[in-house]
């Protein structure tokens, strides 16, 4: 098992112990309809949901029932957990499209001031150019950002 699945069982299990400890008591699972018993993918996202700051509490006490009492698998409750999220969340158009926009520039002036100190180590251009970058650079920021 990779590290990574490990650690999702035990946080699957921990919350399991925390919120529905009648799931983890022995022959529940022989008593309930094998549709019925969520996998640990399953708890792994109302897990997850759990967390959320920006999920009501209502909304997620209706995913915790999809998944105990109705049987839904991960996929369907993620789906359904993203489309809560986006319901809560108002986005306007013009605000998303400058915040990737800005998101693009800092990546454009991340990778050129990486790409300067490989050029300022290896000593591939002149000392003033290297000087004239940088200023392009800050330029650019205080254009855009």
């Amino acid at each position: 098992i990779r590290k990574q699945t490990a650690v999702k069982l035990l946080r699957s299990y921990f919350y399991l112990e925390r919120e529905e400890p009648a799931y983890l008591k022995e022959g529940f699972s022989a008593e309930r309809e094998a549709a019925v018993v969520p996998g640990y993918e399953e708890v792994n996202v109302l897990r997850l949901a759990k967390d959320k700051k920006d999920l009501p509490k209502s909304d997620y006490i209706h995913l915790k029932k999809a998944v105990f009492e109705n049987g839904k698998d991960a996929l369907t409750v993620r789906k359904d957990l993203t489309q809560l999220m986006k319901q809560r969340k108002e986005v306007d158009p013009e605000e998303e499209r400058e915040k990737r926009s800005e998101a693009a520039v800092r990546r454009f002036v991340n990778a050129f001031r990486s790409f300067k100190r490989d050029m300022d180590a290896l000593k591939l251009i002149p000392a003033p150019l290297l000087r004239e970058t940088e200023e392009l650079v800050r330029k650019i920021e205080r254009e855009t950002l």
